[in-house]
């Protein structure tokens, strides 16, 4: 039950923190793709500069389509702004109901690369959080596989220091554990100094173990030897073997 608990905690949380992230990005996302689609469904064109405006704005003269001849204005960046010259030839896209103002097709093809990223961005964070619960969902409901193994009856495993039987489980470790020497320096513990067996290349490893809770004493075994097949390679989320 405390494991069933664990998981609904879990995805009561990332549920929670979905909602978040797609609440943030979901109306200024849905506005922003509305407005290009807009823009984008109008009539492209050909028009030619014929001054430019204070506020990066452009005088541009439709030079085809059905508004031919007339005029309006389209907004640039500023570096856009500073190069642009009357009389050079631009694609713009104009819509009926604003006659007066038409948009650079250049425009709308950053404004389609921002969007694009954006909405990627935020899908790939959903879908980072997601696959993370998957993971620690498959941690709290998969029954364990051993990594290494004690040759040792749980009812003849005692502590060395008190002589009390000794609870059965595993170590669960993914950066290594690293051995040093009496007076040796630490140094940068890493990946490639942890004892063999002890590093997560391929999953998190899982050690057979033995532990005093009264003396805080634990005793495994590391290193990469094979673990033997049986029934005394799987232990289940009671600690039992199965």
């Amino acid at each position: 039950m405390e494991r069933r608990a664990r998981v609904i905690q879990l995805w009561v949380l990332l549920g929670l923190l979905v909602a978040v992230v797609v609440g943030v990005a979901a109306r200024p996302l849905a506005v922003a793709w509305r407005c290009y689609v807009l823009n984008a469904s109008g009539e492209h064109a050909r028009a030619e500069v014929v001054d430019k405006l204070e506020g990066s704005l452009l005088l541009l003269r439709l030079g085809s389509g059905t508004r031919a001849g007339q005029s309006c204005t389209a907004k640039t960046s500023w570096a856009h702004h500073e190069r642009a010259q009357p009389g050079e030839t631009l694609g713009v896209v104009h819509r009926a109901e604003r006659p007066g103002e038409c948009v650079l097709e250049s425009t709308l093809e950053n404004s389609a690369f921002v969007l694009w990223s954006i909405t990627g961005g935020f899908a790939f964070l959903v879908a980072v959080i997601v696959g993370g619960g998957i993971a620690v969902h498959r941690s709290y409901v998969a029954t364990p596989l051993l990594t290494s193994y004690l040759e040792a009856d749980p009812k003849d495993a005692t502590c060395p220091e008190c002589g009390a039987e000794m609870a059965e489980g595993y170590l669960a470790v993914l950066a290594g554990l690293h051995w040093r020497e009496i007076g040796e320096p630490i140094g940068v513990p890493h990946a490639l100094s942890g004892l063999p067996g002890t590093v997560g290349w391929r999953g998190r490893p899982r050690l057979h173990a033995f532990r005093c809770e009264t003396c805080s004493i634990v005793t495994f075994k590391y290193g990469g030897q094979p673990v033997p097949t049986g029934s005394r390679t799987r232990l289940s989320g009671t600690g039992e073997r199965v």
